[in-house]
């Protein structure tokens, strides 16, 4: 006689593959509070200066049927997977410079950061669709790093002193929250002027029990995708520029980055650690 495992794993194998992302996303949701951490990412994100009519929420499958049910306009999608010797060694997609014309790209220095250089390289990159408070966090650093290199603007946000500091801390406080300004290279400790840092820690504590230290090591990362001039970009901050992954347009921008999603899917098709967020305009339909 079969017993529960066997039972389930067989289950599983009767499921058609693109059913099973979606069958994950469910078991991650009985298992952990991933509404929870998308909650810290929104309350995060509308900190920072982001209109709270913008929310990210979770894509549970790349079936057109439940992409369809997402609130549109979608701005772009949050895609986080496992970084092995099968994705460095296959890299997807066209290399394009930093310098790309209506394009604003910045390096990722501070360890595993990669979640709030995504939202950035997201946010910045659809300045003119989503609503930026005047004169937050948000809105300051993009004002200060508008003609910055990739460089500048990852030293900017580490270290860069702005007037806004005291009023975004005083924000967090009150909503009970609460931040701190990790040691540097060699303990020497930074500014956090812009208080990109501190939310980043802010939110990665609410989230969790213990937030992991900026150098602690781990494989998961996230990439930001968009539609940028009629094409489908990736912004990565490990890389040296944008990577391009062919042409879309506002109405086809889901669908379209669902294929580029699968691709990276089948080079690591013996691993399931995939999620996707989409930053869409309403309430999460889930």
């Amino acid at each position: 006689m079969m017993d529960t495992r066997q039972q389930g794993r067989s289950a599983a194998l009767l499921l058609p593959p693109r059913h099973l992302l979606l069958l994950k996303r469910f078991l991650l949701l009985l298992l952990l509070p991933w509404h929870l951490l998308l909650a810290v990412l929104n309350k995060y994100a509308h900190s920072l200066g982001l209109s709270t009519q913008w929310n990210f929420m979770d894509v549970f499958s790349l079936d057109k049927e439940l992409l369809d049910m997402l609130p549109k306009p979608v701005a772009c999608l949050l895609f986080i997977y496992p970084i092995t010797e099968k994705s460095e060694a296959a890299p997807i997609g066209e290399k394009l410079p930093a310098s790309t014309e209506g394009v604003y790209f910045m390096k990722q220095t501070v360890s595993n950061a990669c979640g709030t250089v995504a939202l950035l390289h997201a946010i910045a990159n659809k300045r003119d669709q989503l609503q930026i408070e005047k004169d937050s966090t948000l809105d300051k650093f993009f004002a200060k790093t508008k003609d910055s290199t990739p460089e500048e603007r990852a030293k900017i946000m580490e270290t860069d002193e702005v007037q806004s500091r005291l009023k975004f801390i005083a924000k967090l406080l009150s909503s009970g929250a609460s931040g701190s300004v990790s040691g540097g290279v060699g303990g020497a400790r930074r500014r956090d002027a812009t208080g990109l840092n501190t939310a980043h820690e802010s939110a990665a504590t609410e989230g969790q029990t213990s937030a992991p230290d900026r150098e602690s090591r781990t494989n998961l990362h996230y990439i930001a995708l968009l539609n940028r001039g009629g094409k489908i970009l990736e912004f990565d901050g490990r890389r040296d520029g944008p990577v391009s992954h062919g042409d879309t347009n506002e109405s086809n921008f889901l669908a379209d980055s669902a294929t580029v999603v699968q691709k990276f899917m089948a080079r690591q098709s013996d691993d399931l650690n995939f999620s996707i967020v989409a930053l869409a305009k309403g309430e999460s339909p889930f």
